[in-house]
């Protein structure tokens, strides 16, 4: 179903009284991707909220650049939807903003325009180019751990098509967050600058399968607190303080974590048995 500002049935679409997640899809995608449907499905199943995702694929089906400049006007009209729903009675303890890609920045841009007043926004592998590369941009047109209370990122391509500068309170870098992730490697042979392209993009896309794996309690993507993964690799943080990616996450400003996964499929993490 579809929900819009000044919609008159929007209570009978969503639940006042649940949790309300916005989700927002990148460039070039849209809100009818595989990926789109998994999160929703499982958060409705793990969270029991009210879950939007957030369709703007008409200004995203654009050159790069132009879809890049397209982030603020998205993210401001969904700050301006997020008004109209608090309007009918939502309450804003209950939100959660979460993006993958630039619509990472989106959510951002999204949180700084309700005064940094969100909850938790997610950060998917925020885009760098023309965000944080070749310079960094105003934080009025990115994420920045001042558009919400609370600011999380996972970071899966960095220094690609995903940034390698810290944009929030924890800042998650699976195996470094470089490509490839495990499951994106393809042979690289003569300089193949599509199996590059593909192992880049997949390891992209893995930071909203790691997200989507998280909503499962049991799924537990724990980071260490280091300040190089030099360092961490070594051993030599094994001893500092964790916290586990996902919305169930106790809160607190750590910046950078490392997190090694190994497996290539779902839900890449290790499970265990724990309560919500």
């Amino acid at each position: 179903m579809q929900v819009t500002i000044n919609d008159q049935d929007v209570h009978y679409k969503l639940d006042v009284s649940k949790p309300l997640l916005f989700l927002t899809h990148g460039w070039t995608d849209n809100v009818n991707r595989t990926w789109v449907k998994d999160i929703v499905g499982d958060y409705v199943t793990y969270i029991g909220g009210n879950i939007c995702a957030v369709d703007w694929s008409r200004l995203a089906l654009v050159e790069y650049n132009l879809a890049a400049r397209n982030t603020p006007k998205v993210g401001r009209y969904l700050a301006k939807f997020v008004k109209f729903l608090l309007k009918q009675g939502f309450s804003m303890d209950q939100l959660t903003l979460v993006g993958h890609s630039m619509g990472a920045h989106i959510s951002g841009i999204a949180g700084a325009a309700l005064d940094g007043a969100v909850p938790m926004i997610v950060g998917l592998d925020p885009a760098g180019p023309s965000f944080t590369r070749p310079f960094l941009v105003s934080t009025d047109r990115r994420l920045d751990k001042s558009d919400a209370l609370f600011v999380q990122a996972v970071h899966t391509d960095k220094n690609i098509i995903g940034t390698s500068t810290n944009v929030g309170h924890q800042d998650f870098y699976t195996n470094n967050g470089a490509s490839p992730q495990p499951g994106c490697e393809f042979p690289l042979v003569n300089n193949d600058t599509t199996k590059a392209y593909l192992q880049f993009i997949c390891s992209h896309f893995k930071a909203v399968e790691y997200f989507r794996a998280s909503l499962n309690p049991q799924h537990i993507f724990e980071g260490t607190n280091c300040h190089s993964y030099f360092y961490y690799r070594r051993g030599e943080c094994s001893n500092n303080t964790r916290a586990d990616f996902g919305l169930y996450n106790k809160r607190s400003n750590l910046g950078a974590l490392f997190v090694t996964i190994d497996k290539t499929v779902y839900p890449f993490a290790k499970t265990i048995s724990r309560s919500t």
